[in-house]
């Protein structure tokens, strides 16, 4: 009935909005009848896996149910005024249970809604508009958005995209720190910060590089910033505690077929409640998107990180003109830039001194200098 799509193994039903970014396919999907259908298997498959996770407290509240069940059935009697006592009890302290929940959901969901803004806010830009001869901010910057992907997924290695753009000795540093998007966001202020260009050109990319380690650094905010322990153990333990007596008030002297409807009844009402709990908490992360979920408190295994990151990088690369043929101005650049060196690009005032000095100290050779200055590097 539902068709399966497969990324690196993770099988995830249709649409699949996890582990790629939505389009006008998925949307047609979401809006059709065939949500309803979705919305009923998500209980006990991807990306939710509702069913097995809070399978625990809910084979503990049927455990509790179909007690009480066999107690009626066996016509065991118990005072009517208790009886009416719970249900008054379980009546008020109902809206704590809507409070809590919604509480918890909606906290979760702005977790969700900063991580996603953090990762696709991190490689905004780092290269935009400069053109070929700053080529070492499109790399860097593609090791920052892999290096940020790597963090938040545990991934034991840099991603092989990033390692890809680096040489063995910067594979190295990067890996070897203990944090590797440390590593990468202090080489690329080293970048900005060396740049001879326009006093408005370098405060826009300072700007922009900013901007991008500001969301770089609320991703590892949300990862390693879990939501309050206590509101977390307070609301399912209300939860639970809540379904767990809720039984002992749902049966009377009723007839035998009326109270075992209520079985069913009971577990469609346990299976909700929990199921809230359980898409606003964190379960355990995991590597990969198979097995155990990772809900709403922890994000990350429920955004499209890879594609997400493609994007980004391909967006760079088209903006910084690695998606197109360099032009004969800019390959005369590229050349020069490599006979310097590595950060040729990156003379910084000092290289421009000494250049000054080099050719005489004469106004004509200052001016010179100047000129060879501003065509160092295009500004498209």
């Amino acid at each position: 009935m539902l068709g399966l799509r497969s990324q690196k193994g993770a099988k995830q039903p249709e649409p699949d909005v996890v582990t790629v970014k939505a389009n006008r396919d998925h949307w047609r999907r979401l809006h059709s009848q065939w949500r309803f259908a979705d919305s009923l298997l998500c209980c006990i498959g991807p990306p939710g896996h509702i069913l097995w996770n809070i399978r625990v407290p809910f084979f503990a509240v049927m455990c509790t149910t179909i007690l009480v069940a066999v107690l009626e059935y066996l016509e065991i009697q118990h005072s009517p005024a208790n009886t009416d006592t719970l249900i008054r009890s379980f009546q008020l302290t109902s809206f704590v249970v809507a409070l809590l929940l919604t509480l918890r959901l909606n906290r979760a969901y702005d977790r969700w809604l900063r991580a996603q803004a953090g990762f696709s806010g991190t490689g905004r830009e780092p290269a935009a508009g400069q053109g070929g001869a700053f080529a070492e901010l499109e790399r860097w910057g593609i090791v920052l958005i892999y290096g940020t992907l790597g963090f938040v997924l545990s991934l034991p290695r840099l991603h092989p995209a990033a390692a890809e753009v680096l040489s063995e000795e910067e594979l190295q540093v990067v890996e070897g720190s203990p944090k590797a998007v440390y590593a990468v966001m202090a080489r690329l202020r080293v970048l900005v910060g060396g740049a001879v260009l326009p006093a408005e050109k370098l405060l826009a990319m300072n700007d922009s590089i900013a901007r991008g380690m500001d969301a770089c650094c609320s991703c590892m905010g949300v990862l390693e910033q879990a939501t309050p322990q206590v509101l977390s153990l307070l609301s399912t333990g209300f939860v639970f505690t809540w379904l767990l007596f809720l039984p002992f008030g749902l049966w009377e002297a009723t007839a035998r077929t009326v109270m075992w409807l209520t079985v069913p009844a009971m577990a469609l009402m346990a299976a909700l409640l929990l199921g809230c709990d359980e898409a606003s908490t964190s379960s355990g992360r995991s590597s990969t998107r198979e097995g155990a979920a990772s809900q709403l408190e922890d994000p990350f295994n429920l955004l499209p990180l890879e594609d997400m990151a493609r994007r980004s990088v391909g967006d760079m690369r088209r903006r910084g003109g690695s998606g197109r043929a360099p032009s004969k101005l800019e390959a005369l650049e590229l050349a020069a830039l490599a006979a310097k060196g590595l950060n040729g690009n990156l003379a910084g005032k000092q290289g421009e001194a000494q250049q000054q000095q080099q050719q005489g100290g004469s106004e004509s050779s200052k001016a010179g200098s100047r000129a060879g200055d501003d065509t160092c590097i295009p500004v498209t």
